[in-house]
């Protein structure tokens, strides 16, 4: 396909960026110059997005067969 990291890497970095966002965020809240709220919310939005490419790498043997097969079903109509 393309040279894009693997989704266990992408995974990892993302992680690893949640953590230096979620302490840089605590320390803004300290500061009042963000709301609880939104560093709730921007912490939310990273997890999520996290959440989806495990979900993404949880079903990404049957996609690639998928996508490799042309979205039809193999012989005996079974995936």
């Amino acid at each position: 396909m393309s040279d894009r990291p693997p989704l266990s890497r992408q995974i990892s970095a993302l992680q690893a960026e949640i953590l230096v966002r979620r302490k840089e965020l605590d320390e803004e809240v300290r500061r009042g110059r963000v709301k609880d709220s939104q560093r709730t919310f921007i912490l939310q939005s990273l997890e999520a997005a996290v959440d989806t490419l495990k979900w993404l790498q949880a079903i990404e043997p049957t996609l690639k067969q998928r996508l490799w097969n042309n979205d039809q079903a193999p012989a005996g109509g079974c995936w």
